[in-house]
Parts: structure tokens; sequence; C-alpha cells
């Protein structure tokens, strides 16, 4: 028995459809799969691994660095033909983002995009703001918002005409993917065949310009 815990995108994109060549390698590994965007506690859930996308604050557990998903910017038709296509970073003043916060705590809705090597932040309005990266996504498809998401997310609805890259030149930082497990299962064999396992179908199905390799 293998369990895991994985944000629900990837867990939709890319692991499911995935899972049946990791089942033909290790017929014998039987997989309980949790699916949240919220960080779980593994030690108290007896989890084996998570995969986690952003910044890692968790020093009780070891971290395997997988890569980087590049982010974009995105508004649906109806958004830009409601709101305009914003051509700068002052533009955004005219603007709505969709909002996301795990805790739904009440915090400002903010543009992430980096320049001359620096993260910057800028506080826009906001009508909405979700918890779920599935949520954030269909709200940008409604027309609710700009959004910023990883550029693999996307591509589906980017070549159905659904979503417009906006502001290419104001993009945030990519975001790093990784694997977390406590330190008593690094030598677990199930958990480094799924490890060994992802960071292969990474490499495989995702487009060149939307993943970068872990140095």
């Amino acid at each position: 028995m293998l369990r895991i815990d994985v944000p629900t995108r990837i867990a939709r994109s890319l692991l499911a459809p995935n899972l049946p060549t990791f089942f033909q390698r290790y017929p014998d590994i039987r997989l309980e799969m949790g699916m949240s965007d919220h960080v779980i506690d593994l030690l108290r859930e007896g989890v084996d691994c998570v995969l986690r996308v952003g910044a890692l604050r968790e020093e009780r557990l070891l971290a395997k660095p997988l890569g980087y998903f590049p982010q974009g910017n995105y508004a649906s038709p109806a958004y830009i033909q409601k709101w305009g296509m914003p051509e700068a970073l002052d533009c955004l003043k005219q603007h709505q983002l969709v909002g996301y916060s795990r805790e739904l705590n009440g915090q400002d809705a903010v543009w992430e995009y980096a320049e001359k090597g620096e993260n910057r932040s800028l506080v826009m309005a906001s009508q909405i703001t979700v918890n779920n990266a599935e949520s954030y996504i269909a709200c940008g498809l409604a027309g609710l918002g700009l959004i910023q998401v990883p550029s693999y997310d996307v591509v589906q609805h980017l070549a159905a005409g659904e979503l417009i890259e906006v502001l290419p030149q104001y993009q945030a930082a990519a975001l790093a993917v990784a694997v977390l497990y406590p330190y008593q299962r690094n030598s677990s064999q199930r958990v480094q065949a799924f490890v060994e396992w992802f960071e292969n179908v990474l490499a495989e199905q995702l487009p060149k310009l939307c993943f970068i390799p872990a140095a």
C-alpha cells in the first residue's frame, strides 16, 4: 500500500491519465490517492508522500525537487470583451483578478510578476476568491477575472480559444514542484518507485516550454 496526497489539478491532468503505466510497472503496489489543495500533516495522517507546488515550508520533511512549472496570465474572451485587453501594469487598476487563498481569510487578491530578477506584487480588485485550483480556472473561464496559473494547466483551453494570454511580459515566477516525505520513509522502495516514475511523467508528458527540470 502506498498513500499519497496530490493537488487536484495535478491528479486530474497528469497523475490519473498516466497511472496505467505505473501499475503495469508495479502491479503489486496498491495506491490510495488523496486529492486536495490544502496542506496536510503527513505524519499525523499516515501519508507516505505528497506532491507540493510552490514554496516549501516544512522542515520536518525530506524534499525531492522535480522541477518548475512556468506560469502565465490568462483571461476569457468574454472578460476581454467586457473589460478590454490590459496592455501594461497600470491598466490593471481597471481590471478584476480572481483571488486564490487556501485559507479564505479575506486577504487581498494579488497579481504577482517577476521584474529584473525580483518578485513583485500588485494588489487588485476582485469579486471572488476561491481555495481550489479547479474552481480558480473555472472562474477564469467564466469571465470573472484574470487568472495566473501554470501554463501546462490551460493548454487545452488556449487551443480551444477559451482563454487568451495577457501581459506575457509580466509573468509570475515559475512554481517549484517537489515530492515531500517523512525521514523514516526515505528508504521506502514504494516511495522511491513512485517518485522516479512521476519524474519521468513530467519529463515525457509536458511540453518543454511548460516544465523546467530541477537542476
